[in-house]
């Protein structure tokens, strides 16, 4: 992933106002960036993420 992409995951994770030990559906998650940086920023969030594509879900994994 390019550093603007990452700079990107990292400031909406930033800009999410999830509880401590809240839920997080990330629909169309390809290989899981956007809730890689979210985990990060919220290690007891309980995150999902939902793909068409077998391969970028095996991926995010």
């Amino acid at each position: 992933m390019s550093e603007p992409d990452e700079a990107i995951h990292q400031r909406l994770s930033q800009l999410l106002r999830l509880p401590a030990a809240g839920r997080l559906v990330d629909l169309g998650c390809g290989a899981g960036p956007t809730l890689a940086a979210v985990s990060r920023d919220h290690p007891d969030a309980h995150l999902i993420g939902v793909d068409r594509s077998l391969a970028a879900l095996r991926h995010a994994r």
